[in-house]
């Protein structure tokens, strides 16, 4: 794990500030504790930090970096099937040899041009600085595990790095809430890029590179996800699926697990996490080292999951409890890491849970995430085909009872006709809508508005700040998809690649210099796995067919046959029998009276209602957590400039 940062004048009339480079490179000391990399030369500068490669500790070393026939590159992340690509250039070059990743993408650059990067199974977000050409090429990897975020000042030159508390190191940079970004957050959980939480603040797409010269700032995607138009599905066997499905999965842990650094797993009690454990358990030549969040709460709990999966395989096993009092003292940090309002509060587990295994002297962990966009396992996609299969008959009152196995608090109300029936109702039939998947929890979740300031209402246009640039965002072809493609295609863009790769991933892992891994998200498993049948991921309604029966011969019974629970953590109960916290503070009345973000009333009777015990729903729980960690965001980077 690494962190990156630059800043280029392409007009090339200034030269980089090299003060201003060393401290945008400290403000990602996290990312990088033991190593700094630095090449500034003319109108470049290039930084970045860098975790060791060995597990004995140093103090941090500087070095300056060298170039490479007039190419500089950097790199956050990690090129996988390196040693593939080197034996093939050393099969036409017996000359050829590179030291690390960064040379060799310098060497592929040189030759290859822009299409440099399609030969690299990795993740990673990449700095290039052609010195020839007088220009800067800026990678991020297929579906956004490395983040990478840039600005332009007012003078042309651009700033990047892995995080944006680094573009805040210079002073021309604004700090400023981005309201637009706030409204897609309050309605899709994540903002649309390249828009972000700030502006001014751009993050580049997944899949994309910028081009970056004298004629200013140029994006080329240079991949997309792809699936086959509706009932285009090649006629082949389920063992077909199910044996390449595991082939391509084995192959892919072994890769990431080809360091001199000691490797561990995060192990939820899920299926995919197990499965990953597993696969890394059969290849490593010591005791895998495995790790866990539980919670007090039972509904929030897994432990005994991860348990019978630890026994089974004969990992060596650590785990942390999080009680919700620790997540309101903990929210701080968490933002400060996150740099962007939350809907849930599940990323300060995760935080706890990367202090854990640092603590265990590991530095790298596998883990599932990616696995149910994928592979078609959230109650979303079932909750769509479920309410496609009632489309058929609208006024059935036996098809809708099927929702009560998606979701069984539903207690009677299928054959009630009460407010959940309803509610489910909405928009029933309206099939053709690329959106008809999610619309119901954006509609719902939009109602978190109610909450915000009658200002920031008024300059709410969810037509066009929300729909308009999604819209403009997403692949076109994605109606041409299948029912279920689409749906997976929605949660990868904007759920998965905004929030479970980022503010639950890479900051989480980085905020303790983990460095995180994610085997289903190797590019050729998810290309082949948009290929598979949508009745072999999600059969009728039984979720992640084909990895279960993959792997079902390596996990214990109770792993593949247990009732999906999706990763939460407590949010309402963290604030009402805490009032000592920050985050506690930000909800309070004396604090939102000075809010330009949301409504003081509104909000304050919220939370006595959550301390008089009374049931909060799913809408009031996500503006909880919207509010405090609004204010939180604005309270850290804005009013403190920290």
């Amino acid at each position: 794990m690494c962190g990156i940062a630059g800043i280029f004048n392409s007009s090339l009339t200034y030269e980089a500030n090299r003060a201003l480079l060393f401290e945008m490179t400290d403000a990602l000391d996290h990312r990088g504790p033991d190593e700094t990399h630095i090449y500034c030369k003319g109108s470049a500068g290039l930084g970045q930090v860098a975790l060791s490669n060995c597990e004995e500790k140093d103090k941090r070393r500087l070095r300056e970096i060298r170039q490479n026939e007039n190419v500089i590159t950097v790199l956050d992340g990690e090129i996988f099937n390196r040693k593939e690509i080197v034996a093939q250039l050393e099969a036409k070059d017996h000359n050829f040899h590179v030291r690390n990743d960064a040379e060799l993408l310098s060497y592929l650059y040189k030759r290859r041009g822009l299409d440099f990067i399609n030969c690299c199974n990795g993740q990673f977000a990449i700095a290039l600085f052609d010195e020839n050409e007088k220009k800067i090429i800026l990678v991020r990897d297929r579906v956004g595990i490395q983040p990478l975020y840039y600005t332009t000042l007012n003078d042309g030159t651009v700033l990047f790095g892995s995080e944006i508390k680094s573009l805040f190191c210079s002073p021309q940079v604004k700090r400023q809430i981005d309201l637009i970004g706030l409204e897609q957050i309050l309605t899709l959980w994540a903002t649309v890029p390249p828009r972000t939480a700030f502006r001014s603040i751009n993050e580049l797409a997944p899949g994309c590179m910028v081009v970056i010269d004298s004629s200013g700032i140029k994006t080329r995607r240079y991949w997309k996800h792809v699936f086959p138009d509706n009932c285009d599905y090649e006629q082949k066997p389920f063992t077909y699926y199910s044996e390449r499905t595991r082939e391509l999965l084995i192959n892919a842990v072994r890769l990431r697990q080809t360091t001199e650094v000691s490797v561990g797993a995060y192990l939820s009690g899920g299926l995919d996490s197990s499965i990953i454990a597993a696969i890394a358990s059969r290849s490593s030549e010591v005791p895998l080292k495995t790790f866990s969040v539980t919670f007090g709460e039972s509904a929030f709990d897994e432990s005994k999951f991860q348990r019978a999966v630890s026994n089974t395989l004969g990992t060596r096993h650590h785990s942390v409890n999080v009680q919700t009092h620790d997540i309101s003292v903990l929210l701080p940090q968490v933002l400060r890491h996150a740099e962007s309002p939350l809907v849930r509060t599940a990323a300060a587990p995760l935080f706890v849970l990367s202090k854990l295994a640092a603590g265990s002297g590991t530095k790298i962990v596998l883990t599932g995430e990616g696995s149910d966009e994928i592979f078609g396992g959230y109650d979303i996609f079932k909750e769509s085909a479920i309410r496609r299969f009632w489309a058929r008959f609208p006024d059935s009152k036996i098809r809708p009872q099927l929702l009560r196995r998606t979701y069984p608090f539903i207690q009677g109300a299928a054959t009630s006709g009460t407010f959940w029936q309803l509610f489910f109702k909405q928009g029933l039939t309206e099939l053709n809508d690329p959106f008809y998947s999610h619309r119901l929890r954006w509609n719902n979740t939009g109602r978190v508005k109610k909450f915000c300031s009658d200002e920031l209402i008024q300059n709410f246009d969810e037509e066009n700040h929300v729909y308009g640039e999604l819209n403009e965002y997403l692949d076109p072809e994605m109606k041409r998809w299948d029912p279920l493609c689409q749906a997976q295609y929605l949660e990868i863009v904007l759920f998965m690649s905004g929030v479970l790769l980022t503010t639950q991933g890479d900051r989480m892992l980085a905020s303790n210099s983990i460095s995180g891994r994610f085997p289903f998200l190797d590019h050729r498993v998810i290309e082949f796995a948009h290929t598979i049948p949508p009745r072999f991921k999600l059969n009728l309604l039984n979720e992640k067919y084909i990895l279960k029966a993959a792997f079902n011969d390596i996990l214990p019974k109770s792993i593949c046959s247990r009732v999906k629970q999706p990763y939460r953590a407590p949010i309402s109960r963290c604030f009402t029998k805490n009032n000592n916290t920050l985050s506690s503070y930000m909800l309070s009345a004396e604090n939102l009276s000075r809010s330009p973000f949301f409504n003081a009333e509104a909000v304050n009777n919220l939370m006595k209602k959550a301390q008089r015990g009374v049931h909060i729903g799913e809408v009031e729980q996500i503006a909880i957590a919207a509010v405090a960690s609004t204010e939180l965001l604005e309270h850290i980077f804005v009013k403190n400039k920290s």
